[in-house]
C-alpha cells in the first residue's frame, strides 16, 4: 500500500506539471486539423459547365424567345452551322448551304463556335493537294462569315470511318495550320469511342461526344434511333476515358419516321406526341411509339396513305439524364466541359420546361 501511495503521488503531481491549453491555442490547433483534413481529402472542384446550344438552320434566328431562353439558362455559348461540305461536281468538295449573318445578332457575351458539316465521302479518294486546298478554303469561309466576331474556336462535324480517317485527319491538321489562333474541336459519335483503335483519335483540340443518333433510323424494326440507353450503354460501358477533352451534345429534338410497307420513306421533322394525338389520320398501332395511317392525306409536304408507318421518336428528361450519365464514364479528368443541347429552336424546346433543362446543366458540374 505504502509504495502504491507513493506511485500514485507521483502521477498527479506529473498531471499538475502539465501547462493548461489557453482557449486560443486550442482554437488555432481545431482550425489547423481541420485545414488538414480538408486539403487530405480527394474530392475534385466542381467542374465549370460551359451552357451552349447547336443552331443548325440556314436562318438564324433571334427573335424574343431565343433570347428569353438564353437569359434564363445562362447560355454562354452557340455552335452554329456556318455551311457544309458535300462532294461537287466531278466528285471535288464543294461549299453549300451558307448560313447568312443573322447569328451576328446574338448578345457579344455569348461565344460562337463556327461549325462546319462534312460529307465522310468528300474525303474518298481525295488527292493530297485537293485536301491541302479545301483546308485553306474551309478556313476562308469561317473568316469571311464571322467577319467583326471574334472567334476563340472552330468545329468540324464528319462521322469519319476507318477507310476516310487518313483523309480527314489530314485535313484537320492542314485546317490548324490554316487557323491557329482557333482551337479546334471535332464531333465524336458514340462508335468511334468504342472503335477508337480503328477509327482513331482525331487531331483535335476538344472532342463533342455526341449522344443521339446512334443507330440506322431505316431499320423500320427499331424502336427510337434518336436515343435508347441500352444502345448507348453498349458503346460507353467499360470504356476508358477518351484521349481527348471531351464535350456533351444532347438531342432535344424528336420526329417521326415515315414507313411504307416496312421500308423507310423519310421524316416528319418536330413531330410531337402532343401534335400527333391531335391528328386524326393517325391512330396508335401495336406499341406506343407506332402509330398508323387511315386515310390519304398529305402532312407537311409529305404524302400519307392508309397502311403507312409513322415510328414516333422523342426522347424524355429520364433519357437525357442517361445519356450525361453515360458520357460521364469516357469524360477525361479536366475542369470544364461543354454541355449543347440540339437545337435552339421553340418548337424544338418547348416539350421541356426550364427547370428540366436547368437540372441537366448542374448535373455535370460533379
Amino acid at each position: 500500500m505504502k509504495n502504491w501511495g507513493a506511485k500514485h503521488r507521483q502521477r498527479i503531481m506529473r498531471k499538475k506539471t502539465v501547462p493548461a491549453i489557453s482557449m486560443k491555442t486550442f482554437l488555432h490547433l481545431a482550425f489547423g486539423v481541420l485545414l488538414l483534413a480538408f486539403s487530405c481529402t480527394d474530392q475534385p472542384a466542381p467542374r465549370t459547365v460551359v451552357r451552349s446550344f447547336y443552331f443548325w438552320k440556314g436562318n438564324f434566328r433571334w427573335g424574343n424567345y431565343e433570347q428569353e431562353i438564353c437569359k434564363q439558362l445562362t447560355v454562354n455559348q452557340l455552335y452554329v452551322r456556318f455551311f457544309e461540305i458535300r462532294p461537287g461536281p466531278a466528285g471535288l468538295p464543294a461549299i453549300e448551304a451558307v448560313a447568312d449573318g443573322a447569328w451576328k445578332k446574338a448578345p457579344g457575351k455569348i461565344q460562337i463556335v463556327p461549325t462546319v458539316f462534312m460529307l465522310q465521302q468528300v474525303f474518298r479518294g481525295l488527292p493530297d493537294s485537293s485536301n491541302i486546298a479545301l483546308a485553306w478554303q474551309t478556313a476562308g469561309k469561317i473568316q469571311e462569315l464571322a467577319a467583326g466576331r471574334i472567334i476563340h474556336e472552330v468545329q468540324i462535324d464528319c462521322d469519319w470511318t476507318k477507310s476516310t480517317r487518313d483523309a480527314y485527319f489530314a485535313f484537320l491538321g492542314y485546317l490548324k495550320q490554316a487557323m491557329p489562333d482557333q482551337k479546334l474541336s471535332v464531333t465524336i459519335r458514340l462508335h468511334q469511342v468504342k472503335y477508337r483503335s480503328e477509327t482513331g483519335v482525331p487531331p483535335a483540340d476538344r472532342g463533342m461526344l455526341m449522344v443521339y443518333n446512334m443507330s440506322d433510323p431505316t431499320r423500320f424494326t427499331l424502336q427510337n434511333s434518336i436515343f435508347e440507353r441500352k444502345e448507348a450503354a453498349k458503346y460507353l460501358n467499360g470504356q476508358p476515358a477518351y484521349p481527348l477533352p471531351l464535350d456533351v451534345a444532347l438531342p432535344l429534338f424528336s420526329w417521326g419516321v415515315h414507313f411504307r410497307n416496312g421500308k423507310f420513306q423519310g421524316f416528319l421533322h418536330d413531330l410531337d406526341r402532343k401534335t400527333v394525338n391531335k391528328l386524326g389520320f393517325m391512330a396508335p398501332d401495336q406499341s406506343k411509339n407506332m402509330y398508323k395511317i387511315n386515310a390519304d392525306t398529305v402532312f407537311r409536304d409529305t404524302y400519307l396513305r392508309p397502311g403507312d408507318r409513322i415510328r414516333l421518336e422523342t426522347v424524355e428528361p429520364a433519357d437525357l439524364r442517361a445519356a450525361l450519365e453515360l458520357a460521364e464514364s469516357v469524360l477525361p479528368a479536366q475542369d470544364s466541359v461543354s454541355v449543347a443541347f440540339f437545337h435552339l429552336d421553340s418548337t424544338t424546346i418547348q416539350p421541356f420546361n426550364y427547370a428540366q433543362l436547368e437540372q441537366l446543366f448542374r448535373q455535370m458540374r460533379h
